[in-house]
């Protein structure tokens, strides 16, 4: 999370600890009481800062610092989520049927055709912040399901102008339980969500894959997430 504090922060921290390291081993000259609460103070402020109970306390807090911060810096995203996916999968299957002259001619640059509804499948997905990165996991909700988990490969957080929603890039690989002709057993993708800014507790956009790309039946849509707890340890799923 560190990346949407900007280069001013990074060079502010590494002005304070040259200072801070200046001054406690006594380079500056000062009296030796000054030095230990110089050390003392450091000390305070690295397990406010690197402390994860710590500054999720702070953060998690929905009065005016915690309100503060998820509204100046970036939101606190820890927790468990209930999500819904909704893939473009009928669409690719529809031309597929049509190739293989199974169903009618369907083309998708016809406006006049009306495209399969969307696939909707419920999943469920634990976030876990903290100041060096941002990790989410997504599995299914049920035991037949397809997907099997998505772990993260790298996050983007970013923090936009003050007119603009936050947002969430990441990029994910995902296992799969079975394997069908269309599917691949290990697929990577992406997906770009925007954080709700009233409560910062749903994040929501488009997400892309590349599962089966050679054979052209690779699929993308849309993803929703909303957070039900804001512990990501409740969710019923063993990493």
């Amino acid at each position: 999370m560190y990346q949407v504090l900007g280069p001013k922060f990074v060079v502010a921290i590494a002005a304070w600890a040259a200072l801070s390291l200046l001054t406690i081993f006594g380079v500056l000259g000062l009296p030796i009481p000054l030095r230990i609460n110089v050390f003392i103070v450091d000390i305070v402020l690295l397990g406010v800062l690197f402390s994860n109970p710590v500054w999720r306390f702070v953060w998690n807090r929905t009065g005016p610092i915690g309100s503060w911060l998820s509204r100046k810096i970036y939101p606190y995203l820890n927790g468990t989520y209930d999500v819904v996916l909704q893939s473009n999968w009928p669409v690719v299957k529809r031309m597929l049927d049509a190739a293989r002259h199974e169903a009618k001619l369907f083309d998708p640059f016809d406006l006049h055709q009306t495209a399969p509804e969307l696939l909707t499948v419920e999943l469920e997905a634990s976030i876990e912040q903290t100041w060096f990165e941002i990790t989410m996991w997504v599995y299914p909700k049920g035991p037949d399901a397809v997907i099997k988990r998505s772990n993260t490969i790298a996050t983007i957080p970013i923090k936009g102008a003050a007119s603009s929603d936050k947002e969430l890039i990441y990029i994910f690989e995902q296992e799969n339980d079975s394997r069908s002709p269309t599917d691949d057993e290990n697929h990577q993708g992406a997906a770009r969500l925007k954080i709700d800014h009233t409560n910062y507790s749903k994040l929501s956009g488009e997400y892309w894959n590349n599962r089966a790309w050679r054979r052209g039946v690779n699929a993308a849509g849309k993803l929703t997430l909303v957070r039900r707890s804001t512990d990501p340890k409740l969710a019923g799923i063993g990493r």
